[in-house]
């Protein structure tokens, strides 16, 4: 039924479905793929229960015109993908914007300490629950979804940081340098870029994705212009809160303005910036 459709990636379509169980039936997602998704099932299936990601309730195959399909299962969220909600400019506050990030610090830190990374994070892979109410006060839940790039760090080795190579950080241009644990940076890099979009309002404005003159041109030239665009307001910030505690929003845009340093090793750990992030979410829920 079209009214039951909830959209398309780059493998899956979604469908709303019923699932059925003990009597207590429920609205879930049901996204299918023709493709095999093997280490897919074999990553989400280590990754449940885990806070801050997309909670799949059952897996399945079928066939359909000669073609095989798995299927997966998953908690419904009420208003879609945050990409959706920032190409319609929905409103949020600076509290509701937090949570978010809070959300999606939960899930990269649950990811990271099961020594997985993500590699495909990107506005359209965070889903949002929204409950009803004027903006403001919203306790917004916000939850990595899709799994399909994700892979063990340690066995990632010299392939891509990221599905799509815009939302790659600059030691990630030359992936085939890349090993191991580098990968966890290059996540929260991808991860600073949604929230920089999410907290100015706008997307930023140096992604690059092709390398004319080679990858160092590409790698300096990409270098100078996120630091043309955020060197200046993150020295700014870094030597105010040497002085004392920033006001919670610019102790929330410090953070994100850390994420996607050029340097991998200013960016912080996704168990850090998560409990960071908490507590400014703690201090504007008090100061509402």
């Amino acid at each position: 039924m079209p009214s039951a459709f909830l959209g398309c990636g780059g493998k899956k379509t979604a469908y709303k479905a019923i699932y059925y169980h003990r009597g207590k039936p429920q609205v879930v997602a049901r996204a299918q793929q023709s493709e095999k998704m093997t280490h897919e099932l074999k990553i989400t299936k280590k990754l449940q229960g885990a806070r801050g990601l997309l909670a799949v309730q059952g897996y399945g195959q079928h066939r359909k015109k000669g073609k095989k399909f798995t299927t997966l299962y998953s908690e419904l969220y009420n208003s879609g993908n945050l990409k959706s909600a920032l190409k319609k400019k929905r409103t949020f506050s600076s509290y509701e914007k937090m949570r978010i990030a809070l959300g999606i610090l939960q899930g990269l830190e649950s990811m990271h300490r099961r020594g997985i990374v993500h590699r495909d994070l990107c506005a359209q892979n965070i889903f949002l629950n929204i409950p009803r109410g004027k903006p403001g006060r919203r306790k917004i839940k916000a939850v990595i979804a899709d799994f399909g790039w994700a892979n063990y760090a340690g066995q990632n080795s010299h392939q891509k940081a990221q599905a799509n190579r815009k939302n790659a950080a600059p030691e990630a241009l030359s992936y085939k340098k890349l090993k191991g644990s580098a990968y966890y940076a290059t996540d929260i890099y991808a991860a600073g870029m949604i929230l920089y979009h999410l907290f100015y309002k706008k997307p930023v404005s140096w992604k690059e994705s092709h390398a004319p003159n080679g990858l160092d041109a590409l790698h300096d030239k990409l270098i100078h212009k996120i630091n043309q665009k955020t060197q200046s307001k993150r020295n700014d910030l870094a030597e105010r809160h040497s002085h004392g505690p920033l006001p919670t929003k610019e102790k929330f845009e410090y953070l994100i303005l850390r994420m996607i340093d050029p340097n991998p090793k200013k960016r912080g750990s996704a168990s850090k910036l998560r409990r960071q992030m908490q507590h400014i979410v703690r201090i504007a829920w008090f100061n509402r």
